[in-house]
C-alpha cells in the first residue's frame, strides 16, 4: 500500500516487473500471493502480470470481516 501521493505514479507496476524479472532469471516455476477485498487496484495489477484466483474465504484476521484471496502464477 502507498501514501495517497504516492498511487498513480506506476510504482506498483514498476515493482511487479522488477519481481517479474527475478522471477523468470531464478527460473521459478510458480508463485502465489494473498490480498483482500477492497484492494482492487491490487487484484487487476496482479492479473494483468498473469495471477489467477484459485480461491477466496471470509476471515476476521485482521480484525474485521472481508474476502481472503489466493492468487497463483504457474
Amino acid at each position: 500500500m502507498l501514501e495517497k501521493e504516492y498511487r498513480g505514479l506506476g510504482l506498483g507496476n514498476q515493482l511487479m516487473k522488477a519481481w517479474m524479472d527475478f522471477y523468470k532469471q531464478k527460473g521459478y516455476s510458480s508463485a502465489y500471493l494473498y490480498t483482500t477485498s477492497g484492494l482492487d487496484p491490487a487484484v487487476h495489477l496482479y492479473e494483468k502480470f498473469g495471477f489467477s484466483k484459485e480461491s477466496e474465504k471470509f476471515s476476521e484476521n485482521f480484525g474485521v470481516h472481508l474476502k481472503e484471496m489466493l492468487f497463483r502464477l504457474s
